[in-house]
């Protein structure tokens, strides 16, 4: 487990870096009232369940491939939260970013794996 979480930080300090520079607004997905907020607290709920389940469940080298997969398939459902519950942010955008840099990440690591 010693290639990911330099992984991990790198992409948590890009998505604070790409939030930064190019999202005009402020508003957050846990801001929102009404419909968004219920349906984004399950997923926070399931998604941190799907991370332990997968750190401690998979072991090295095969464990690596489908981490990355999954933290691919947490930005790709996060993106389409923030594009419907808070369209005027453009939050999806960063969100559409950090899913294909993670999905390449996911398929060099594959690569690296598998070959």
């Amino acid at each position: 487990m010693i290639v990911i979480p330099p992984i991990v930080v790198a992409l948590a300090v890009l998505q604070w870096l790409l939030d930064r520079i190019l999202l005009q607004s402020k508003e957050k997905l846990w801001d929102v009232d009404g419909d968004g907020f219920k349906p984004y607290v399950g997923f926070m709920i399931v998604s941190a369940v799907a991370v332990i389940a997968f750190l401690i469940g998979f072991s090295a080298p095969h464990g690596y491939f489908w981490f990355a997969g999954l933290i691919t398939a947490l930005f790709a459902v996060r993106s389409v939260f923030e594009r419907k519950y808070i369209p005027g942010a453009h939050a999806h955008i960063v969100s559409y970013w950090m899913g294909g840099l993670a999905f390449v990440v996911t398929v060099l690591l594959a690569i690296g794996i598998y070959v």
